[in-house]
């Protein structure tokens, strides 16, 4: 009876909030219009007065530049291991090449952010010409003194974990490449070099890396899966997109978000990560994952690829809470969703979403079911104007001036766990002709999202990459635990499914 009282408490403030929301959004709209006015006059004054300034960064990237971007830790950091030998030459001619000179039909730089630095006029976030740009301060080697050193898969890591602490060079343009020419990985022996792309999140998401990437490889690449494809505008059901369209967006869609603010995730690691959030990340990787057997499992428990790397991560989190002395409860996840028609530029267009995960659910199938109806409520049903009302929030939030908009480690929203799951490219890249049999990928971490993980597929296995504060992985050993429990749940699965099919 209680849980069904504040169940009935829960929809009416959501009900409330809607109405209200939808009474007061001639006013939004109108304040919104005002704002992107100012946004436009800033922009010409700031151009006028200084001609070497480019563009503005766009709304969603701009969350992650607004403060101290040089010195935030948002960064992509990406690994790649390849079957021969590199060196930064080679990797300077091909950038210029391949990135650099790349442009548009109207004779544009395809990529001028490269050569750009991020500078604050007037409130807003630009990108600035460089002075004088040389590629070969964004480009070196690990170690310029002794490049030949040998460097080991762990000892790349290490170094993707201390990122987070290592600002980057406000005189530049908020990206490098570091290039390890001695290159230890004992699984793949005849790798022999690797390269660090490390890429700041306000110029970069997923799919401006992979656009990137896939230019920098001899043969073309393409994607294993495809993002988000929203029903309602595809074009292919007029009625649905001009008739129920506006009904979802500006009804279910703000009903659906209040659902997600009211919503309260509070355990032990939150608690621990905003009060003593160190900004020291602990990183490490699950062993390699065979696709085949993953898809096995999946199509066993008839799911979604998403849904069962969710999953188990979901399970390793709970044995691993369980060791923290944290019971089992319901958790919740917040994930990016893609968007289609990714333009090729370097900015961040995605939405996102947060999703319930009770972790008391002892029946793994059950629990997989759960997260797969959740998300496919979100991705593929006509009933869901999250992702577009998702993406207009962060746009609005992106648009104001720097010191208004929202710090992520500040945010009120908190989930125990910040979950990117990315299908990764479906063939095997070539750079200068040497095949990249490997990768290593991390990613950045922010107090209201005590556990982070980045999921992808890559040369026919499927990665698993978690990463913590100090405070949280309180030693590289949790790292390494959390990686195994993951593991674990793989293996409890794929033993299950096997043992059924006899």
């Amino acid at each position: 009876m209680r849980k069904y009282i504040s169940t009935m408490w829960f929809t009416l403030a959501r009900l409330i909030l809607t109405i209200l929301l939808i009474l007061c959004s001639p006013i939004l709209f109108f304040a919104y219009g005002v704002l992107l006015i100012y946004r436009h006059i800033v922009f010409k004054v700031a151009k006028y007065l200084d001609p070497q300034l480019g563009k503005m960064v766009d709304a969603l990237s701009n969350l992650f530049s607004a403060h101290d971007v040089y010195n935030n830790s948002y960064t992509i950091n990406i690994g790649l291991h390849a079957a021969g030998k590199v060196d930064k030459y080679h990797f300077v001619q091909a950038f210029s090449d391949g990135i650099l000179s790349q442009r548009t039909p109207e004779g544009q730089f395809l990529y001028p952010e490269l050569t750009q630095k991020i500078v604050t006029k007037f409130g807003y976030t630009f990108w600035r010409n460089l002075d004088n740009f040389k590629v070969t301060d964004h480009i070196r080697y690990l170690n310029e003194s002794s490049p030949d050193a040998p460097v080991t898969v762990k000892e790349m890591r290490d170094l993707i974990s201390q990122f987070g602490k290592t600002p980057l060079d406000p005189s530049r343009s908020p990206w490098e490449i570091i290039v390890i020419k001695n290159f230890v990985n004992d699984k793949h022996p005849e790798v022999k070099s690797a390269m660090i792309l490390r890429l700041h999140h306000c110029m970069f998401d997923g799919y401006s890396v992979f656009n990137v990437f896939n230019k920098l490889t001899d043969n073309g690449i393409t994607l294993a899966g495809t993002p988000l494809q929203n029903p309602l505008t595809d074009g292919k059901r007029w009625w649905l997109k001009y008739l129920v369209m506006p009904i979802v967006f500006f009804f279910r869609g703000p009903y659906e978000l209040f659902g997600q603010a009211l919503s309260y995730d509070s355990n032990k690691l939150i608690q621990t990560s905003k009060e003593n959030f160190r900004g020291v990340m602990r990183f490490d990787e699950c062993e390699p994952i065979s696709l085949v057997e993953l898809k096995e499992i999946k199509n066993y428990y008839g799911v979604s690829m998403i849904a069962l790397t969710t999953g188990l991560v979901a399970g390793g989190l709970k044995k691993f809470l369980a060791k923290k002395g944290v019971p089992p409860q319901k958790i919740h996840m917040t994930f990016p969703l893609p968007v289609i028609n990714h333009p090729d530029k370097l900015r961040n267009y995605f939405s996102g979403g947060i999703i319930s995960m009770d972790l008391r659910n002892k029946d793994r199938r059950v629990l997989l079911e759960a997260i797969q109806k959740k998300f496919y409520e979100f991705r593929f049903t006509y009933a869901s104007g999250l992702p577009e009302c998702s993406m207009l929030l962060l746009r609005v939030f992106g648009s104001l001036p720097s010191f208004l908009v929202p710090r992520i480690d500040n945010v009120p929203l908190s989930s125990t766990l910040m979950h990117t799951s990315f299908p990764g490219p479906a063939d095997l890249g070539h750079f200068y002709g040497l095949p990249i049999v490997d990768s290593t990928v991390g990613g950045s971490i922010s107090k209201p999202f005590p556990v982070g993980t980045l999921c992808y597929s890559y040369n026919g296995v499927y990665k698993f990459g978690m990463m913590a504060d100090a405070c949280i992985f309180t030693t590289q050993k949790e790292a390494e635990e959390m990686c195994n429990f993951v593991y674990e749940e793989f293996q409890i699965l794929l033993q299950s499914v096997r043992e059924n099919n006899v």
